[in-house]
C-alpha cells in the first residue's frame, strides 16, 4: 500500500489539489518511506500507540523550556524515537533542534539507513554494510516547548 507523500513534515499536493502518494519505484520510494517513519517516530507521543507502547517521543512527556537545556533535551529524545522506531536506521548522523515559530521546535536530521533490500541478506561483514547504505536528510516543526498533557 502507498504512502501519502510527505515533505518537512507536510503532506504534499499535486498542483490539482490532491494529495501525492510515494514513488514506490526505485530507491527515493524507500528514502521516503524512512523520512516518514522517522518524523512519525518523532511527533508520536512515546507510549501512545497500544499495540507498541515503547515507540514515540518521550520529549512531550516532560516539562521543557525553550533553552539551551531543553534543545539538548529534544536532540536526544528525537535521536532516541528515530532509533527505536525502525530497524533499517544505522546510524542517527546529525540531529539539530532550534527555537521556531511560534514557541514551536524546528528539528533538522540526517541518518543513514540500510535498504530492506540488504536487511536480510546474510553477510557477516559489517564493513561492506557501509557501501549499501543510504543518507536522508529531514525537518519539521514539533511542540516540544511546556506541553503537558493534564
Amino acid at each position: 500500500m502507498a504512502d501519502l507523500k510527505c515533505q518537512n513534515g507536510d503532506l504534499v499536493a499535486s498542483k490539482y489539489g490532491d494529495l501525492v502518494l510515494c514513488d514506490m519505484s526505485g530507491d527515493t520510494y524507500e528514502d521516503e518511506d524512512v523520512i516518514q517513519t522517522a518524523n512519525n517516530s518523532i511527533l508520536l507521543r512515546f507510549g501512545r500507540n497500544k499495540y507498541h507502547n515503547d515507540l514515540g517521543n518521550n520529549i512531550y512527556n516532560r516539562r521543557v523550556k525553550a533553552s539551551e537545556t531543553g534543545l539538548s533535551m529534544v536532540v536526544e529524545e528525537c535521536e532516541n524515537a528515530i532509533l527505536n522506531g525502525d530497524s533499517r536506521i544505522q546510524e542517527v548522523i546529525d540531529v539539530t533542534a532550534t527555537t521556531g515559530e511560534n514557541g514551536q521546535c524546528y528539528v533538522q536530521y540526517r541518518l543513514l539507513y540500510l535498504p530492506s533490500q540488504y536487511e536480510d541478506l546474510e553477510d557477516d561483514d559489517e564493513e561492506d554494510d557501509d557501501d549499501k547504505t543510504r543518507e536522508v536528510f529531514s525537518s519539521l516543526y514539533i511542540d516540544a516547548f511546556n506541553n503537558m498533557e493534564v
